[in-house]
Formats: C-alpha cells, sequence, structure tokens
C-alpha cells in the first residue's frame, strides 16, 4: 500500500482495479481514497467481468450502483468492465486515459467561467441551486470565479461579506456543473474559497 501511494503522488491518471467477483474490497477503496487524494484522475476498470456474464449475478449498471455506494468520493470516475485475460474491452482503456489526461490539463478563461458562473446560478438544473451556505440566510455573497491551476484543475471562488465557509453541497453542485459544462471527464476538481470581509466604516 506504501510503494502505491508513492506512485499515486507521482501519476496523472490512476485506473483502479476491482475483481468482479470480490466487488469492492476495504483495499480497493482505500487505494481509490489515495488516488483521490493525490488528485489523479480516475478510471475505474472492473476485471473478469466475463466470468459473471453466465452467472445471475445482475447487471453492469447493478454492478456500478453498489461500487458507488461503497466509493461515493468517485461519482465522477467512469467504470468500465474489462477481462484482462480474453482482451475483453482493453482496447478501450488508453482512450479514456488520454481524454481524462486532456481534462486535467485544460484551462478555462476567466470570462468563461464567469459566463458558466451566471448560468449555473441564474439557470440551475433541477429546478434551484444550493445555497452558498448551509440554511442560506448569511450574507455570504460569491463574486466570481477563476482558475488557478491544472493536474487537477484547481479554482478559485472569491466571496464577500459573512462569514466564510461555502457549504459543501453548493461546492459539490459546482463542480459537477463544470465537468458538465467544459468535460473535466474522470478528472477532480478543487475550489478554493478566498474570503474578503467587508470593511466596517
Amino acid at each position: 500500500v506504501l510503494m502505491a501511494r508513492r506512485s499515486l503522488v507521482r501519476a496523472d491518471v490512476a485506473i483502479v482495479v476491482i475483481d468482479a467477483a470480490d466487488g469492492v474490497a476495504a483495499l480497493d477503496a482505500n487505494i481509490a481514497g489515495y488516488a483521490h487524494e493525490a488528485g489523479c484522475s480516475i478510471i475505474i476498470a472492473v476485471n473478469k467481468w466475463d466470468a459473471l456474464e453466465n452467472k445471475v449475478t445482475g447487471t453492469p449498471a447493478a454492478f456500478e450502483r453498489n461500487l458507488r455506494d461503497k466509493m461515493k468520493f468517485l461519482e465522477w470516475a467512469p467504470v468500465i468492465t474489462i477481462s484482462a485475460l480474453t482482451g475483453q474491452r482493453l482496447d478501450r482503456i488508453l482512450p479514456l486515459v488520454l481524454r481524462a489526461n486532456e481534462a486535467r490539463n485544460r484551462r478555462i478563461q476567466t470570462s468563461q467561467l464567469n459566463a458558466f458562473f451566471e448560468r449555473a446560478v441564474s439557470q440551475p438544473r433541477g429546478g434551484s441551486a444550493p445555497a452558498p451556505v448551509k440554511g442560506g440566510l448569511s450574507r455570504l455573497h460569491v463574486q466570481y470565479m477563476t482558475q488557478v491551476g491544472i493536474r487537477p484543475p484547481t479554482f478559485v471562488l472569491f466571496t464577500a461579506g459573512g462569514k466564510p465557509g461555502l457549504h459543501f453541497s453548493y461546492e459539490r453542485y459546482l463542480q459537477n456543473r463544470l465537468r458538465e459544462e467544459f468535460d473535466f471527464f474522470a478528472t477532480p476538481l478543487r475550489i478554493v474559497e478566498r474570503h474578503r470581509r467587508k470593511k466596517r466604516g
């Protein structure tokens, strides 16, 4: 595990391999967590799927639901079922890796980000955007955002007034919308709040 952690620190894209017969083991979840902490783009490969196809084990969708239930922090990571023995779908892995690597190196202009941000707040998916803070009663005002880094893409969200501290649901909402808008495929996104307190007169 220690060697895996050291390798993940140097990696850009991690392929987390899960044995289809065993399901998601604790070690799998731990290694996936280390990859996430290291800022890796992540692809989940479920190996030995061919051994289950002729058994009553449910569908790939059912397996994926169970997998995501155990690794909720990787809701954005794509899942592919493969067989290292037969070569099933192995040819699809490299294109996914290349797409993920391209996404983690993507830069978005501040003007594009702020146009996106205005749409995300004024025209949210699902009817309404979550409040920036818990309860939605704070005077915290979100001003604008800009990208400050890549590998993984990192954004600064400027806020003012009230008390600093974005609610996790608002941060996750923005991450999902950013991923959808700019195709940050298989890639974690980091959002950092930079707060400016209102000066007292």
